[in-house]
């Protein structure tokens, strides 16, 4: 017996050939039994759902790199990350012989909160804060549901950030940069049970359960890694699992299709 599966989320599967497949199909996504539906039907469905995948993939990162790719090199020990989710899009990539190594994810919540995870710190390793600058601010952007062309750093908004260390990295990036702003950056933990904040923002290694109520109050959460190996259970709540550590290595934005890379040393 054939069985097709649907994961909540994704893009609707569609057929080409005909009323009667898109009845099967339909008729397969409801019962999880596929042994109605042709083989060519199955081929249609899953060429456009992939199609459909990879033109949202390339739509939501031209929003983030608008122009173009940009480059720069990580320090060592960044994360290399893979996703066991199709609500994940590769934000920062490398090339190694030949193969795609991502080091940075982006996706959303069932109920479109909104995530990045970073393989590095892009706010305090030069020069990747200074090189990344445009893409960092549209990245922000992104996370805060704001169009490309919003002057978020002269909005009053409120950044959650709890770490002492990850208060400084984000200072550093604005004196870096030469930006000035009007957010309140706190590191008041009773915000998560008030909700009065915009974003939360930190080291991923910080208790996962204060990104889970940060989700629960529907906000947004940035976490980047610094140095050691991300916990497996807050990797989890993201859909990712680890790879390995890379650096000095060129970085770059692999643009065009979603990238799922399996790297182990």
């Amino acid at each position: 017996m054939n069985y097709i599966l649907k994961v909540s989320g994704e893009a609707p599967v569609t057929a080409t050939n005909g009323s009667d497949d898109a009845a099967a199909l339909e008729d397969a996504l409801a019962s999880g039994d596929a042994d109605n539906v042709s083989a060519k039907a199955l081929l249609a469905a899953g060429i456009s759902l992939a199609q459909t995948e990879a033109d949202n993939c390339k739509a939501t990162l031209a929003t983030i790199y608008p122009a173009g790719v940009e480059h720069s090199v990580f320090p060592d020990r960044s994360a290399y990350m893979v996703s066991t989710s199709s609500r994940n899009l590769p934000l920062h990539a490398a090339g190694n012989n030949g193969s795609a190594l991502v080091y940075s994810w982006i996706g959303d919540k069932e109920d479109g909160t909104r995530y990045a995870v970073l393989g590095t710190n892009v706010f305090s390793f030069t020069t990747a804060n200074t090189d990344l600058k445009a893409s960092t601010l549209n990245l922000l952007r992104w996370l805060l549901k704001r169009v490309g062309s919003a002057d978020i750093l002269h909005e009053k908004l409120t950044l959650l950030v709890p770490g002492y260390w990850d208060r400084a990295s984000l200072s550093d990036w604005f004196a870096a940069n030469g930006l000035s702003h009007q957010w309140t950056v706190s590191s008041d933990l009773a915000l998560l049970n008030s909700g009065a904040f915009d974003l939360y923002l930190g080291d991923i290694n910080r208790d996962v359960a204060e990104m889970r109520q940060a989700f629960g109050k529907g906000k947004p959460v940035l976490v980047f890694n610094n140095w050691y190996e991300p916990a497996e259970e807050t990797l989890a709540e993201f859909g990712l699992s680890w790879s390995w550590y890379g650096g000095y290595r060129r970085r770059f934005f692999l643009s065009g299709r979603p990238v799922r890379p399996i790297f182990q040393y």
